[in-house]
């Protein structure tokens, strides 16, 4: 069904106040002046968006509505491995603490896919978790802390992983 001949200018008008998504609705006010019979050289100067991008609104719009307005996946390879697998990944990392050799022979062992040892850290950081690892001590620091942390961190491995989260903003810098 064209969704574009069956919408009058009033609901365009409505969608394009409703829209939220700046995107979506600068390409609903390029349907919309489509609507108003517009030619499409004037709405790519009056929206400053290029021609060939008001006619994909339009044939977007035509296709599936307002849904068709939406960016949609960016095109590249599928993950390597499925969001299942993932979600087996992370379970492990949690009860286990591994290193990223650990990681690694888990992926071959329950998914029978290899990554190279390069990868492994890209990984972790796809799935939100971030490598610790101790730092050399600094002549001004405060031994105390050290030491409470070092105790917590002498009953896992030399290196661990991490969930990273919004709250935790050092790390994502």
């Amino acid at each position: 069904m064209d969704k574009f001949d069956s919408s009058s200018v009033n609901e365009l008008e409505m969608l394009y106040k409703a829209e939220t998504q700046p995107l979506v609705k600068t390409k609903l006010l390029a349907v919309l002046y489509r609507k108003e019979k517009r030619t499409i050289a004037d709405i790519s100067k009056n929206l400053r968006i290029s021609e060939s991008s008001v006619k994909r609104a339009v044939i977007g719009f035509r296709k599936n509505g307002r849904d068709g307005l939406i960016k949609g996946h960016g095109g590249g390879n599928p993950g390597y491995l499925t969001s299942s697998q993932r979600t087996l990944l992370i379970r492990f990392i949690e009860e286990n603490n591994p290193t990223s050799r650990d990681i690694n022979s888990f992926i071959k062992k329950m998914f029978g896919k290899s990554y190279h040892p390069f990868s492994v850290p890209r990984l972790m950081h796809s799935i939100n978790f971030s490598r610790i690892t101790p730092r050399k001590r600094h002549y001004k620091s405060d031994k105390q802390k050290q030491e409470e942390w070092k105790s917590v961190f002498k009953k896992k491995q030399k290196n661990t992983w991490i969930w990273v989260t919004k709250s935790s903003s050092k790390m994502n810098q």
